[in-house]
């Protein structure tokens, strides 16, 4: 540091724990007084709370801060100095600490030092070996501060267990900003109860830069940063005296959530209220983000607690601010105003809000050749059995592949090949081996970790951006629950599979086929050849088909409908010596299209189609059986062809044999 006082950061640590006194007279002052401490066993409960609080903060080899550039520059110490991105990918070989055993149901909570959590992960229920798979966003007040995990065993009518915790120093991270494969161990009791696999990357507050001409240059433009909040005070807020006395308070929502992120302190009997509280928020997208606040009127039995509301973007807020303008009218108020500003800090975070909440396609198939174990864990050995061992892949805690079951046997062979997808090269699959149960739970009988990063590499490539370095043949020993213990050994082979990466020019819908295509071409070369009386003609056709379909009647017996479709087509009935036709048809199910115009000379022509021996030339014959759903009625008109050939018969298909 090159300004004074030349000093950047103190760092203050007691070297043993302190001893102090104190006198704590609530009534009565110095004179008439009663010292509470004289309770029998208050004063080391309160001089034990002390060291617990001040111990993880200040007693070595704990050191407490102090940023003197921060502070002398006039920034607030509270002030949000950058983001840091926590990816908690899971846990191994937890300990479970159940009344009865079993399996935990662990959840991870997280917090900055001896602070209060500030956020936790679902809970995975029933494994010692959970895959989270989270993204969470935190604000950094100084890199001087330490991430704490607490790992707890979630329990639906008691308090959760709490598994072990593991604390992770930020300082590195100003030297290696991201820092990935991070595995702690969770320690509880100075006993080791499993490990913690995680993430993390920091992105620092962009600053303005000092040019060598001593100007200023501000910091890059970014839709993404930190919004310092201030709400001020309000106005007027009960200008017609409903409410009587009021204490106003705010609530504060982001965007169309309904969880409220902020709430101000109950300003008492004001209806002027002055309340300066502040907060700061992650906002991935400056001109989508809305802030809504609504005015509470916080007195018990209250007619309408509702003073107020508003809802401002973001980019409007700014704006004013430049503007000077800090003062914003209610809605659903008379009169009443609020006081409002914010400050933007731009952060670069380019792609690391990007899948965070998202769907990932695949970018690969991962094939694995499971073959053998050998001397794997017997966990029927006290009843003079041997394990039933199967394995599945697991990952994300769902499994996505699994081996038929070998039953009694400690040196099985599968010999099975199965194929799971890879959405991208942070995730780890889990082959565990399991007993099978006819009743209860299958148990573990160890796993195998499998990180994808160590076979799947980048290429750079547009087509195939990730590719196998190679196919893998391995014998990894299997890991148990306890650590560092392991028992058989599991066989295996494995090769990526890389996807072929589509930009542009897919599309999914239906395409017309080659008769499709000829036979819409020929529609509209008759369509554009029909003169205006010839449409006319058309016309007429399709209202006397319409009158025709209108009275139809309801199906009746084959015999029926034969009689009916020969008096109708002038042909034969069904006689099996040239035509042949299908039950259940009516005049309902004749296509309009198929009417023609009479002449005084000729006969009434119901379209040109195929006869029955033209259709068998061309393999068109129905089949033996046909369904009664899914019916049309079908005449395939050739124009083009020739007058000797014509036949005036007509033919009902199914729309499979179409």
């Amino acid at each position: 540091m090159t300004n004074f006082p030349h000093v950047k950061t103190v760092e203050i640590s007691f070297i043993e724990k302190p001893t102090f006194d104190y006198v704590l007279k609530p009534i009565g002052g110095e004179t008439l007084g009663f010292d509470i401490n004289n309770i029998p066993g208050l004063a080391p409960f309160i001089r034990d709370q002390v060291h617990a609080n001040l111990g993880p903060m200040m007693y070595d080899p704990n050191v407490f801060t102090i940023d003197l550039q921060a502070l002398l520059s006039g920034n607030p110490l509270d002030s949000a100095t950058g983001v840091l991105k926590v990816y908690i990918r899971g846990a191994r070989s937890l300990k479970a600490v159940k009344i009865g055993g079993g399996a935990p149901d662990p959840y991870v909570s997280f917090a900055l030092g001896s602070k209060p959590s500030i956020g936790k992960t679902k809970t995975i229920n029933s494994t010692s070996n959970p895959s989270f798979q989270e993204t969470h966003f935190i604000l950094i007040n100084s890199l001087a501060d330490l991430l704490s995990f607490s790992v707890f065993d979630y329990n639906e009518h008691r308090p959760d267990n709490l598994l072990g915790t593991v604390t992770q120093e930020l300082a590195p991270l100003a030297d290696d900003a991201e820092q990935e494969g991070i595995v702690s161990r969770v320690i509880h009791g100075g006993k080791d109860r499993g490990e913690l696999r995680y993430d993390l990357s920091y992105f620092p507050v962009l600053q303005p830069t000092k040019n060598a001409d001593g100007t200023i240059e501000p910091p890059p433009e970014s839709q993404t940063g930190i919004v310092r909040f201030f709400i001020h005070q309000g106005k007027d807020l009960d200008i017609a005296r409903q409410h009587g006395d009021l204490n106003p308070f705010v609530k504060m929502y982001l965007g169309g959530s309904k969880t409220e992120v902020h709430r101000t302190q109950v300003m008492k009997h004001a209806p002027q209220p002055i309340w300066e509280s502040h907060t700061e928020f992650l906002v991935p997208e400056k001109n989508n983000s809305v802030i809504t606040l609504q005015v509470i009127n916080g007195k018990d039995f209250a007619p309408d607690p509702r003073l107020g509301n508003l809802t401002v973007k973001l980019s409007d807020l700014l704006e004013a601010g430049e503007r000077q303008q800090d003062w914003f009218p209610l809605q659903n108020s008379r009169a009443g105003k609020i006081r409002l500003s914010a400050i933007w800090k731009p952060v670069a975070m380019t792609g690391a809000l990007d899948g965070a909440s998202t769907y990932t396609p695949p970018i690969g198939i991962m094939r694995l050749h499971l073959k053998k174990a050998v001397d794997v864990k017997n966990v029927e050995a006290a009843l003079g059995g041997k394990s039933d061992p199967y394995v599945r892949v697991m990952g994300a805690n769902k499994t996505l592949a699994r081996t038929e079951v070998i039953q009694n046997n400690l040196n099985p062979e599968w010999d099975q090949i199965v194929y799971v997808p890879v959405h991208h090269l942070k995730i780890s699959y889990i082959l565990e081996l399991m007993d099978y149960q006819n009743i209860g739970k299958d148990r573990s009988l160890g796993f195998v970790d499998l990180k994808l990063s160590d076979y799947i590499e980048e290429t750079g490539d547009q087509a195939y951006p990730y590719r196998s370095k190679g196919p893998q043949i391995l014998a990894e020993k299997i890991r148990l629950d306890k650590a560092n213990h392991y028992k058989g050994t599991l066989h295996f082979e494995m090769d990526f599979k890389p996807a072929m990466s589509l930009r542009g020019g897919v599309s999914f819908e239906a395409k017309k086929n080659e008769l499709e295509i000829a036979a819409q071409e020929q529609d509209d070369s008759d369509t554009s050849s029909l003169s205006s009386s010839d449409e006319e003609k058309i016309g007429h056709q399709v209202n006397r088909a319409k009158k025709q379909d209108s009275a139809a009647i309801a199906p009746a017996t084959p015999q029926k409908h034969a009689r009916k479709l020969s008096e109708q087509f002038s042909m034969p009935p069904s006689n099996g010596k040239g035509h042949k036709v299908m039950p259940s048809m009516d005049k309902a199910s004749i296509a309009p299209s198929t009417i023609n115009e009479t002449t005084d000379t000729e006969k009434p022509e119901k379209g040109v189609v195929m006869s029955q021996e033209d259709l068998l030339s061309h393999r068109m014959s129905p089949p033996s059986h046909t369904p009664k759903e899914n019916k049309l009625t079908c005449r395939i008109r050739y124009p083009s062809i020739p007058s000797n050939i014509r036949s005036t018969s007509s033919k009902r298909f199914t729309r499979s044999n179409v």
